[in-house]
């Protein structure tokens, strides 16, 4: 698994604001052959607490990360914010605002069978299976022909069509209006 703990990253951030760093935050790092992807972990207790906080954590990784350590615009644009909420979140429309707000990072919310003291490797496993894994299933379609799938005044459309000639414009015009007509 390419995902690992980025305490360097947190030891930074904690030299450029101490009075403001968000309690608890945790980096990943998963590096790819140019670039690396961070994400940005954090355990709270319930949905108030995460109410309280996902905006700042937002905010700081924003300023202080975002905006002073990284130079490449490809790391800058592939951040991800995670919430491990020890308590299930009451209502969906709060998971679904925090999850769709598009600024600065991309923010995902965890609140099933979230341990109360869950571990760093459990929280690496989780972050790694919701980010990273992925699972392409092939679809079986049953496909008809064409004409199969056709109804009766498709048909009749498709009989009147063949029966001009479309390059001449008069006919053109005979068949445009003959459609109209019907």
């Amino acid at each position: 698994m390419q995902l690992n703990k980025a305490n360097n990253i947190i030891e930074q951030l904690q030299t450029l604001d101490t009075v403001n760093f968000p309690e608890g935050l945790q980096c990943w790092v998963r590096e790819e052959k140019t670039y690396n992807i961070y994400i940005f972990s954090v355990l709270v207790e319930d949905e108030s607490h995460l109410q309280t906080i996902q905006e700042n954590v937002r905010d700081y990784i924003a300023i202080y990360f975002q905006g002073q350590i990284l130079e490449k615009e490809v790391e800058r644009w592939n951040i991800y914010q995670v919430f491990f909420c020890k308590e299930p979140i009451s209502s969906s429309a709060i998971k679904l605002t925090i999850e769709q707000d598009k600024f600065a990072t991309r923010k995902i919310v965890l609140d099933n069978n979230i341990a109360q003291n869950i571990s760093a490797e459990a929280m690496k496993n989780l972050i790694y299976d919701e980010i990273f894994k992925f699972e392409f299933k092939p679809t079986i379609k049953n496909i008809n022909k064409l004409s199969e799938s056709l109804t009766e005044d498709d048909k009749k459309i498709v009989d009147l069509a063949t029966s001009f000639d479309l390059t001449d414009n008069t006919s053109l015009f005979n068949f445009v209006t003959s459609i109209c007509n019907e």
